[in-house]
């Protein structure tokens, strides 16, 4: 009985661990995040509250879509890499 318990959990544990995709650096998984995150590129204006699973930048950084990385300042991020 107690091992068929073990068992469940177990397979359970396995199961979470692979539902979930890996997040890059500064980067959280949200089961319910914003299809509608600022971003270096866009700041939206208008958004719906859908939820949408994925990774999403930790608090105080921002993606840039031109590298794929959440950055803490845009600005800094431009200096860094264009000079």
């Amino acid at each position: 009985m107690h091992f068929g318990i073990i068992l469940l959990l177990l397979l359970a544990c396995i199961k979470h661990s692979f539902t979930r995709p890996p997040c890059g650096e500064n980067e959280v998984y949200d089961q319910c995040g914003s299809r509608c995150t600022p971003s270096c590129q866009s700041r939206p204006t208008f958004c719906t509250f859908e939820c949408v699973p994925g990774c999403y930048c930790e608090p105080n950084y921002i993606k840039d879509h031109r590298s794929g990385k959440c950055v803490r300042s845009c600005a800094e991020y431009d200096r860094a890499n264009f000079g």
